[in-house]
């Protein structure tokens, strides 16, 4: 099944039009047609957009654009974010990977703290 194919049988399958689609992505509805049709290939944006709106992971439209279509752009994530990192200044990479550090020590601590309230507390007795 080809990406168009794809996208238009998830459409159907949660019941969203192309008008609506394009309105909460912020994507032209000619773009929306087009890709559609399989005239156009989305863009990172617009992938990420739509895979958005659809609830699924960019991994998983990603996977879209890449089974049976051999022109379409296979980039894959990593290959995008390492050309976005090698246009950047030293003092963007530092802020960028710090920034990266930062929401993975908050992640580790909502996934402590998580642990720590499903556990049984237990009780204290009060004394008079």
């Amino acid at each position: 099944m080809l990406f168009y194919e794809k996208l238009e049988l998830a459409l159907k399958q949660r019941g969203i039009n192309p008008a609506s689609l394009a309105r909460r992505t912020k994507i032209s509805e000619s773009a929306i047609s087009r890709y559609l049709k399989g005239d156009r290939t989305p863009s990172v944006k617009a992938l990420i957009s739509i895979a958005d709106v659809l609830g699924i992971s960019y991994e998983d439209i990603m996977s879209w654009l890449n089974s049976g279509v051999p022109d379409l752009k296979k980039e894959t994530l990593d290959e995008k974010l390492m050309g976005y990192f090698k246009e950047m200044t030293e003092f963007e990479k530092e802020v960028y990977v710090d920034s990266l550090e930062k929401r993975s020590k908050a992640k580790k601590g909502a996934t402590k703290n998580e642990e720590n309230t499903s556990k049984p507390r237990k009780k204290v007795q009060e004394t008079n």
